[in-house]
């Protein structure tokens, strides 16, 4: 583990440009309470690293920024992964050729930010039905979630959501949106079985295209002016 007994003030991993190997993260921070492991910046990877995989499901910044670079993917290995920062910005990068795609291997992945940003460069999918929950008062980006039966439902929750690709979910959960969206690129929103729900809590705006499609009897709930 890393900072589980006395925080880190800042953690730097694999900076050298040219650097092309795998990264594997272990438990960051103090299990149970949300203590962060490192207290300031964090700096994981660069534009020519391999994957990067947590291998715990507990990883607890705090109030620095977080920085991930990979020109390959990022994992979560195990069951529920979640990673809590304490008002940071959190940020999962692409490197040289690739944009950094995310695989949730097996159940919830939740990124709790405090008031911190929340951007993730590359598309979230997942094996089979898992859950994406993003929770911050500040703001969300993210491009394309989900695809086939990969992400059972995905709820983003921030002060501003930008959605940059298509979310797809085919559990009755579906879609929840809460917070003002924008969308920064054409997006389209798909359930498509289970009968899933599509919820905008807020406003939508954003010169692109947006297509709704709900599964079944899944309904279409949209709180603000379009």
């Amino acid at each position: 583990a890393i900072g589980a007994t006395q925080a880190l003030t800042t953690l730097n991993l694999q900076q050298v440009a040219d650097s092309t190997g795998a990264i594997n993260l272990p438990t960051i921070g103090k299990t149970g309470d949300n203590t962060g492991g490192v207290s300031g910046a964090v700096n994981i990877g660069n534009e020519d690293s391999g994957k990067i995989t947590f291998t715990s499901a507990d990883t607890h910044f705090g109030s620095g920024t977080v920085t991930l670079r990979t020109d390959s993917t990022y994992d979560l290995t195990q069951a529920n992964p979640q990673i809590y920062l304490n008002g940071g910005d959190i940020t999962f990068n692409g490197g040289a050729s690739n944009p950094g795609n995310l695989t949730i291997d097996d159940g919830t992945f939740l990124v709790s930010a405090g008031s911190g940003d929340i951007t993730f460069a590359g598309a979230i999918t997942g094996a089979d039905a898992e859950v994406l929950d993003l929770l911050t008062t500040g703001g969300i980006t993210v491009k394309a979630v989900g695809g086939s039966s990969q992400i059972g439902s995905i709820a983003l929750e921030g002060a501003t959501v930008s959605l940059g690709g298509n979310l797809t979910t085919n559990a009755v959960g579906g879609v929840v949106v809460t917070g003002a969206a924008t969308l920064a690129a054409d997006s389209t929103i798909t359930t498509t079985t289970n009968n899933g729900v599509v919820t905008f809590t807020s406003t939508i705006n954003g010169g692109s295209n947006l297509d709704i499609v709900s599964g079944g009897s899944g309904a279409v709930n949209i709180g603000g002016a379009i």
